[in-house]
């Protein structure tokens, strides 16, 4: 048998021509050269760090997105290793960010006001203000007025704990996740410990204006300030009114202290309420029965609705108010119901229909019943905007074991996000004229059906369930005659002035008395609303459930019977506080407009496509020249007087570490004479 021979060639890459992942990334750099903003963005995002500065680990995370192969940065530092130079050479830069580099620069992002850089970054930073302000993303009222609106809605990302085995021939146990991760209420398809998303996001053009990170469940108040801050900022740098900007929210902001910084920014709000007391109203039941009720537009999908006004609503006022402070929130009431044979997710069912409750500071003549449900469900592509960054951009992964490090990369990937969406529409052109207007048809009318047997009594639903006279006045006067200055001797910053107030204010509601084996005790309870939130919770609980509740046991002799013996015995209503003033009004009759309201016409998702088609008939070269010699530097010898001292870099030679000294020479071409006019259109934008 003869030897074989084999023939061995060798080709050696070209390594100036950038692969076709990058060619995209080296677009939007030299996009952002031309403009600015990559000047801008290196001022704002300052990380204190001897090694890399802020804007290379954001041009790290750019090009990490434009790669899109995976969620794993170590990976893609592996693959990008050997672009590094031409890489950083397009954004005038020396030298390319490890993915440890990048690990350690997001560590130490806490040290950034990211709240500010954030807003500026998705905002000013991607140049989407004038397609905010385009009349195509804009919704139109009855009354032909255009809406901003913007839609919040946080998500919740499980991390799997792993076993952690102890022994003596192991490291000492520890989780990475403890900063970034809590506990917290696991829900449906969840873990126990998690960390929250908050964006918030134009409806009109799917472009985020902000994202926070939270560990465990996020608290919505704070939540809801910083993306009612973001919405102003778009807002008013659009040439738009904060009053003509609707912020639509979940079950979950359908509280006075959660539409408070809404309501506080002249913001308006659409949420969906969980009130369903006021069903308990007799007017509320006469509404429901008497009134005719307006068909909601039908999607094709799902089960057809039927709208109704039923009045306003101040949320917030209740009984058992428990702080001079505390906000009220007046909102308008509209309900909507289908006919079902069960429950299934929000609202209540009553005699085959389920009805579900809307609250929104809308006006009822510009949106009507029936186009306020609509309007609410239009929330709903929120959920596939989640689904198309998840499998875009994996905004979803870990990145970093940090909030501010795990918030920068999300935001850096929400940019690239709104980038292709302003992108595409330079390279599509003019994006036309807004639909005509239709006049508004007359809506279908329900006839009104039997007051349904089902319905709560109509006792008044700011008032408890009165106990017995006789109970309830002696367990008042029993409470009233204790000696409380002696018994909360033992609990600093508890005050008892007619009723009993923790240290950070919240009333304590009586519990009932339980019994020991020597001793008797009045329980006492703060609700769980006010625990959960309240600034104090570290010195008062250890506790991180987020359902905790504060219970103090005092001391009461035998003053009151034991009405806590068995765990299914009802503790002894509290006394009654006074009643508040109503908090139902009746509605206004209010004549809608005469044209169809609608929703943004705006296709953004068509944009991103044209824009990532567009990129990839592209073509992109780097050639670097050979640098010139660098001086011989001795380390030994302090050249001047700041290294001999060990002094602090400022800012700008932070920045100029790793700053190209030479000039790289950049070329873009396209397969075609159109696409090439169409790169050098996007290379000139704002150029001006």
């Amino acid at each position: 048998m003869s030897p074989s021979q084999t023939d061995v060639t060798v080709l050696i890459r070209e390594r100036s021509r950038l692969p076709e992942w990058a060619v995209e990334y080296s677009l939007i750099v030299r996009h952002l050269l031309a403009t600015g903003r990559l000047d801008e963005l290196a001022k704002r995002l300052r990380i204190d760090r001897a090694g890399y500065a802020g804007l290379d680990i954001t041009l790290f995370l750019l090009a990490f997105f434009c790669w899109g192969k995976s969620s794993s940065l170590s990976l893609f530092g592996s693959e990008s290793a050997g672009w590094g130079p031409q890489l950083a050479a397009l954004a005038g830069r020396s030298a390319w960010p490890s993915a440890s580099s990048l690990s350690r620069g997001l560590a130490v992002a806490d040290r950034c006001d990211l709240d500010a850089f954030g807003v500026w970054l998705l905002g000013a930073g991607s140049g989407g203000t004038e397609l905010l302000a385009h009349p195509l993303a804009l919704a139109t009222d009855t009354h032909g007025e255009q809406w901003a609106v913007f839609d919040f809605d946080p998500t919740v990302e499980a991390v799997r704990l792993r076993a952690l085995p102890e022994g003596e021939d192991l490291p000492s146990p520890r989780r990475r996740a403890v900063g970034l991760c809590a506990l917290g209420y696991s829900g449906r398809h969840r873990g126990e410990t998690q960390f929250s998303i908050t964006p918030i996001a134009s409806a009109g053009t799917a472009m985020w204006l902000q994202a926070g990170i939270e560990p465990g469940n996020c608290a919505m108040p704070r939540a809801l300030e910083v993306a009612g801050d973001a919405c102003v900022q778009a807002v008013t740098a659009a040439g738009l009114a904060p009053q003509r900007s609707l912020m639509r929210i979940d079950g979950g902001g359908g509280s006075a202290v959660a539409l408070d910084p809404i309501a506080k920014r002249g913001i308006q709000h659409l949420v969906r309420l969980k009130s369903y007391g006021v069903f308990r109203l007799r007017a509320v039941q006469q509404l429901l029965a008497a009134d005719t009720w307006q068909w909601v537009a039908d999607s094709g999908s799902g089960p057809r609705r039927q709208a109704l006004d039923i009045g306003s609503w101040q949320l917030g006022a209740d009984e058992f108010q428990t702080a001079t402070d505390a906000p009220v929130v007046p909102t308008r009431l509209v309900v909507s119901r289908y006919a079902a044979d069960r429950k299934h997710g929000a609202g209540v069912l009553i005699e085959g229909w389920l009805y579900e409750l809307f609250g929104t500071s809308l006006d009822g003549s510009a949106w009507p019943a029936a186009e306020t449900v609509e309007l609410y469900y239009g929330r709903s592509a929120i959920e596939n905007r989640f689904a198309q960054e998840a499998r875009e951009l994996h905004l979803h992964h870990v990145f970093s074991y940090t909030p501010a490090g795990q918030r920068l990369a999300v935001l850096v990937g929400m940019w690239l996000w709104n980038l292709r969406t302003v992108l595409g529409s330079r390279v599509v052109g003019p994006l036309g004229a807004v639909p005509t207007p239709l006049a508004r048809a007359t809506q279908d009318v329900v006839a009104p059906p039997q007051v349904p047997e089902m319905m709560l009594p109509p006792e008044p639903v700011n008032q408890a369930p009165l106990p017995e006279p006789s109970e309830r006045e002696r367990v008042e006067a029993v409470l009233a005659g204790l000696g409380w200055q002696e018994m909360i001797r033992k609990h600093p910053g508890w005050r008892y002035d007619g009723t009993l107030h923790c240290p950070a204010g919240h009333a304590a509601l009586f519990n009932g008395v339980a019994q020991t084996k020597h001793r008797r005790y009045a329980t006492y309870r703060v609700s769980a609303r006010h625990c959960g939130p309240c600034q104090q919770r570290e010195l008062c609980s250890r506790t991180t459930n987020p359902t905790y509740s504060r219970v103090v046991t005092l001391p009461i002799g035998d003053a009151l019977p034991v009405s806590r013996r068995r765990r299914s015995q009802k503790p002894v209503p509290p006394p009654l506080a006074p009643l508040p003033p109503p908090r139902w009004l009746a509605p206004e009759l209010s004549e809608p407009g005469l044209l169809q309201a609608r929703a943004a016409a705006l296709l953004p998702a068509e944009l991103r496509h044209r824009w990532q088609d567009f990129a990839s008939r592209c073509g992109a070269e780097i050639c670097l020249p050979r640098p010139a010699a660098a001086p011989v530097r001795r380390p030994w010898v302090a050249s001047t007087p700041g290294i001999r001292q060990h002094r602090r870099l400022t800012w700008q030679q932070h920045l100029a570490r790793y700053e190209l000294r030479c000039t790289a020479r950049v070329s873009l071409d396209a397969p075609d004479q159109r696409h090439a006019k169409a790169t050098r259109a996007v290379l000139e934008l704002y150029a001006a």
